[in-house]
């Protein structure tokens, strides 16, 4: 006798109280210095895959991708200065892809990766810290 009374209660409560679906839709803000750090690990990743795409096939080297590692470089000597604290070693950049086509970017591909294993090390420890 009782349920059926609570359940004649709990009915009329929910025919004529307002309902409303409460959740948590808070996300927490990544702080600007691990967005960026995230960028600059992005970046270099794309960085190596375009050198390797480079190395497999050779024939598609041409003077636009002078002109875009110039940029790229740049870009990379700001991210080593910006993280020369989390570096052991900063290597030296080639000023010219055409020079490291003799060994086919063997070098180059083995700084970028010593330099992305950095990133990816100092981004897990940002990570942790959020």
């Amino acid at each position: 006798m009782c349920e059926y009374f609570q359940s004649r209660i709990l009915k009329a409560a929910n025919a004529t109280l307002p309902s409303s679906i409460v959740g948590n839709n808070y996300t927490p803000k990544v702080p600007k210095d691990l967005e960026i750090l995230t960028q600059h690990y992005r970046f270099l990743n794309r960085l190596m895959h375009s050198i390797r795409l480079l190395r497999k096939y050779p024939l598609t080297y041409s003077v636009a991708h002078e002109h875009k590692w110039s940029l790229h470089l740049y870009r990379l000597q700001n991210i080593l200065q910006l993280y020369k604290k989390v570096f052991t070693f900063i290597p030296i950049l080639p000023f010219s892809l055409s020079s490291c086509r003799q060994d086919n970017f063997k070098s180059l591909l083995d700084d970028l990766s010593n330099i992305s294993k950095s990133l990816r090390g100092f981004h897990l420890l940002q990570e942790k810290e959020f």
